[in-house]
């Protein structure tokens, strides 16, 4: 673990309504493979795990100058200086988001945190289980 830590947030367990979302692309590559014949496009749900496997979070930390979100295989760090916003969001613009301007490192789509991080990046899209907390450490930390 880091030295700075501030705060430690375990993500949300998984609700089913995630699970379902994340199991459109599934549904739609195994569609095309019977409907179009390709069986060789059910090779893609391999990758497809493995990329949702990297990309799923364990925690997010709070450290002395960012913010680090440690996923299976990846860690993603967010300086304080880049977030120009932060605030939950609903479940619909969750799922709006996350479909066309986020980057998304969320368990659950009840109490979403979306971090803003200015004109021409994505949003970042995390679900700590403390959201409320999670935010106001982040103000602190920030001085907002």
């Amino acid at each position: 673990m880091e030295k700075d830590v501030i705060y430690v947030a375990k993500p949300k367990k998984i609700d089913i309504l995630l699970i379902f979302y994340w199991s459109i692309p599934f549904i739609a590559i195994f569609l095309f493979s019977i409907i179009f014949n390709q069986i060789w496009v059910l090779l893609w749900i391999p990758v497809i795990v493995i990329v949702f496997i990297t990309f799923f979070p364990r925690e997010y930390l709070i450290l002395g100058d960012r913010i680090r979100i440690v996923c299976n295989l990846y860690k993603k760090d967010i300086l304080y200086n880049d977030i120009k916003y932060i605030d939950e969001c609903s479940v619909s613009k969750a799922m709006l988001n996350s479909m066309f301007r986020a980057i998304t490192f969320m368990t659950s789509l009840k109490e979403v945190v979306y971090i803003d991080r200015g004109r021409g990046k994505f949003l970042i899209q995390i679900s700590p289980q403390d959201s409320q907390r999670f935010i106001e450490e982040i103000k602190k930390m920030k001085n907002i």
